[in-house]
């Protein structure tokens, strides 16, 4: 039986003092805290373990760990607790905001929110509703998690709502839960255009001192920022970072800020619009994101033609009458798939072909390119505007909360999407495949346990360059190669590692005394 991965994770479930967040039954053979854990595990070192984790669970020497009967642990005792583990949410909830606390380095704290979907596997859930999931498309059975991190990429506010319900709405009732359930000031939320809307800022306002920071849509761009006088502009910005990046000899360096536009690297640049109307606005430039969306779009432009070349070839070709309507769908689906839509228009030409038998109505597709919306649709290439309430100034009459800081802090906004690829592909939250509402909560609940851990051992392997994944993934095959002997002499040959894991066991404070002191206990 493996020791090493699951003493290793048991450890840092010490650590940070999880256990206490589970109500304390001394009656109970194995406690709600237990079960928790041993879900947990189960979805950081094997989750494709789902429904199995009994028999995950005989083959480690984790019963032995926890110091629990292995034969009391069964399908009816996870289901019980898992109704007693969603009645915890709030206490965990509230741990792992003082968690994320103690871990911060003291800076300005930031939290972003953002939503992800997941699907049902084999069974009915009644808070599941059919919609698309944001990975595999369209499924009959769906639900939204609602996710709210650090800017370390620690997990501290969730919800579970139905799959039609929509993020925005549901963001007011968690930030408020935030903010007034467990007294959390002084922080900005950082969120994407999708939950930007008037009523979310009103509520986010009504908080003293909490801020926001958000991105404005295609569409409200231009109420605040005048993107026809930029082209010039960005040109200049373009040349610059050409120059930057150029093998020859750098011209002089050029006096910043370029038309107002400053930049730290010479790729990014960012402008202070000021503040107009309640809010205050921030214009952002990435010659990098330009490049690759003007990429993009001549790309999809080739294919779109060159998909519709190849139907006209397969209607020059026709041996039978073809429709109209049909062909139009086809065109229809080809623009829509490419986004061009707008950009590209068409035309259907009736068409008789003689063939040896009959007559053959088909007809020709015709296109032609509207120059004025390819020009119009490439203009916010690389252009982000980026709206916040930080409007507080200090006593040199400069912005609290420079212009730098609050581009930055959206760009960082990776870090929850980093969170939701984890959920998805290191801890496996999809499918699910339980039914009852407390249960599908008390699993999301287990999965956002299992990414606390999961993101507490990137932060501290972080010198190693080493992620969370790749070290479970050394632990796991170490603990089934050199596993514990019911022998004592062998106990301290068998827990001989290599110096790059134990040096990263180390970093996550799991001193090599105690996995000898436990593994001799063990044996």
């Amino acid at each position: 039986r493996s020791f090493l991965n699951v003493f290793t994770i048991h450890s840092i479930w010490q650590r940070l003092r999880l256990e206490a967040v589970f109500p304390a039954n001394a009656s109970k053979a194995i406690s709600t805290g237990q079960v928790a854990e041993i879900l947990t595990l189960s979805k950081l070192l094997r989750p494709s373990a789902a429904t199995k984790t009994v028999d995950w669970l005989s083959d480690t020497y984790l019963p032995q760990i926890l110091d629990i009967n292995l034969d009391k642990y069964n399908r009816m005792k996870i289901f019980h607790e898992l109704s007693v583990i969603d009645q915890c949410h709030d206490a965990i909830e509230q741990h792992l905001n003082l968690l994320s606390t103690e871990l911060s380095d003291g800076k300005y704290r930031v939290f972003f929110v953002d939503g992800t979907t997941t699907f049902f596997e084999g069974t009915c859930c009644p808070i599941a509703k059919p919609g698309k999931d944001k990975t595999t498309g369209f499924r009959d059975q769906t639900i939204l998690i609602l996710l709210v991190t650090d800017n370390k990429g620690y997990p501290i506010a969730w919800d579970v709502c139905q799959g039609n319900e929509t993020e925005v709405v549901r963001f007011r009732d968690l930030a408020e839960r935030l903010c007034t359930r467990y007294k959390i000031k002084d922080f900005t939320f950082c969120f994407d255009r999708g939950f930007a809307c008037a009523k979310n800022f009103k509520a986010i306002s009504k908080f003293v001192t909490t801020h926001f920071i958000s991105g404005l849509d295609k569409n409200q761009i231009g109420k605040v920022f005048d993107v026809s006088k930029f082209q010039q502009v960005r040109a200049k910005l373009l040349e610059e970072f050409e120059t930057a990046d150029s093998p020859l000899p750098r011209k002089p360096k050029k006096f910043l800020p370029i038309s107002g536009f400053y930049t730290a690297n010479g790729e990014k640049f960012f402008k202070e619009l000021g503040v107009i109307g309640e809010y205050r606005y921030v214009a952002g430039f990435s010659c990098d994101i330009y490049k690759a969306m003007f990429t993009n779009r001549e790309r999809q432009r080739f294919l779109a033609l060159t998909e519709v070349n190849d139907l006209n070839n397969e209607l020059e070709g026709a041996q039978g009458d073809r429709d109209l309507d049909v062909v139009a769908k086809r065109v229809e689906a080809i623009l829509d798939r490419r986004h061009m839509k707008g950009i590209i228009e068409y035309s259907l030409i009736p068409k008789t072909t003689k063939r040896r038998s009959a007559n053959v109505q088909s007809c020709k597709i015709e296109v032609t390119i509207d120059q004025s919306t390819w020009y119009q649709d490439g203009l916010l290439d690389g252009l982000f505007i980026y709206i916040t309430d930080h409007t507080e100034r200090t006593n040199g009459n400069s912005f609290a909360v420079s212009a730098y800081q609050i581009v930055d802090h959206y760009r960082s906004k990776y870090i929850i999407e980093k969170d939701f690829r984890d959920l998805k592909n290191v801890i496996n939250i999809r499918p699910l495949y339980v039914r009852l509402p407390e249960h599908v909560r008390a699993l999301i609940t287990v999965c956002i346990l299992g990414q606390f851990i999961n993101v507490y051992m990137d932060q501290n392997l972080k010198p190693l360059e080493l992620s969370a994944q790749r070290f479970i993934e050394r632990l796991n095959k170490f603990s089934s190669t050199a596993r514990l002997r019911h022998s004592g002499g062998s106990v301290i040959k068998h827990l001989s590692l290599p110096p790059d894991l134990e040096k990263a066991i180390s970093l996550l404070g799991l001193p090599e005394d105690n996995r000898l002191k436990i593994a001799a206990q063990l044996t």
